[in-house]
């Protein structure tokens, strides 16, 4: 099997550096627009929508509950 030259592991390792601050960017305006997100919602909503988005999933756990004899 022939050894790679210097050349192309340059050039992969560049490329792969070049993807890594790729997906550290996306990952950033992931977290940006989730903010934003957030933030329009409780302007639209407020911020009792937002506690009864997480009251209702607590909800679904108490739905299988067994119920008391």
């Amino acid at each position: 099997m022939p050894k790679p030259d210097q050349s192309s592991t340059s050039q992969a390792s560049c490329e792969v550096d070049k993807l890594r601050q790729q997906v550290e960017r996306l990952l950033e305006e992931n977290a940006r627009l989730k903010l934003l997100v957030a933030k329009y919602r409780r302007l639209h909503f407020g911020q009792k929508s937002e506690t009864l988005a997480q009251l209702g999933q607590l909800d679904l756990g108490l739905a299988f509950e067994p119920l008391p004899c």
